[in-house]
């Protein structure tokens, strides 16, 4: 007996109740915004252990990290309005260029600031501070918080396309899961606890997580048959006319987010 398809099987939203829909949507959405402060209570609450000057150092640090994190969020958004267009459309070959183009231009953003931010961090934080007992450390932190910027942006998009595919509860769990490990691995690095080397307030930002999820809802099925996986890999070649439609759609987005980034900044 044939089984159906579990993209069929599953509830579409465009059917039933039109509240029913956006409840099922919105609230895995806001807890996992929700569950992302818990990053910063985390930080605190253990560096907090190390010294005042240590939490000075996190504090100057956390409105440049708010910035970029407006910034990677805003900049998806358009291909998260396109993959919903061509979903609704059925045109499975666009929504997967889409979000190979998304991608390549996220990343690219990511790489740029994190290059500048990275150069630009000890004159950043001089700007903003002149205690000669928080620069050093702040200067570093901030620095390596650049660096991880690459990984964030790329869960963004993950993040953004596959809210535009309807799927919001694998993101809510990665963030979830990430969150847990943040508060397990925050100690271990900082306070070096057993085997673990002591990196005092660098080891908030010391550990690396690689987290993945692989649901039903995939931007690139062609990854999974071998003959096809050239036509998926053309999807990251540059097509400068989409670049320039997901730049034009998503700069606005990114821009309203960062104002009120800029304001804490200020």
């Amino acid at each position: 007996m044939p089984q159906p398809d579990a993209s069929k099987a599953r509830r579409s939203l465009t059917e039933g109740s039109i509240v029913g829909a956006l409840v099922r949507l919105s609230i895995p959405i806001v807890m996992a915004n929700i569950l992302a402060t818990a990053y910063q209570m985390t930080d605190t609450f253990w560096v907090g252990r190390l010294s005042a000057e240590a939490v000075a150092a996190v504090t100057l640090c956390f409105p440049i990290n708010f910035l970029m994190i407006a910034i990677g969020a805003g900049l998806p958004i358009a291909g998260s309005v396109l993959i919903a267009q061509f979903k609704g459309r059925g045109e499975e070959r666009q929504m997967n260029h889409v979000a190979g183009q998304t991608l390549l231009m996220v990343l690219g953003v990511s790489i740029v600031l994190t290059a500048f931010g990275y150069w630009l961090s000890e004159p950043i934080i001089r700007l903003m501070s002149n205690d000669p007992a928080v620069i050093p450390d702040a200067v570093r932190f901030l620095q390596i918080t650049f660096i991880g910027f690459v990984f964030v942006f790329g869960f963004f998009v993950y993040q953004s396309l596959t809210r535009g595919l309807g799927v919001v509860m694998v993101p809510m769990l990665i963030v979830a899961v990430t969150v847990l490990l943040n508060f397990v691995l925050d100690p271990l690095f900082i306070f070096g606890w057993g085997p673990f080397p002591r990196w005092g307030l660098l080891g908030r930002n010391g550990h690396a997580m690689h987290t993945g999820a692989r649901g039903r809802d995939r931007l690139c099925p062609a990854l999974q048959r071998p003959a096809r996986t050239a036509t998926c890999l053309r999807d990251f070649r540059p097509d400068l006319p989409l670049l320039d439609k997901t730049i034009r759609l998503g700069i606005p987005a990114s821009v309203e987010q960062s104002m009120r980034a800029m304001a804490l900044f200020v």
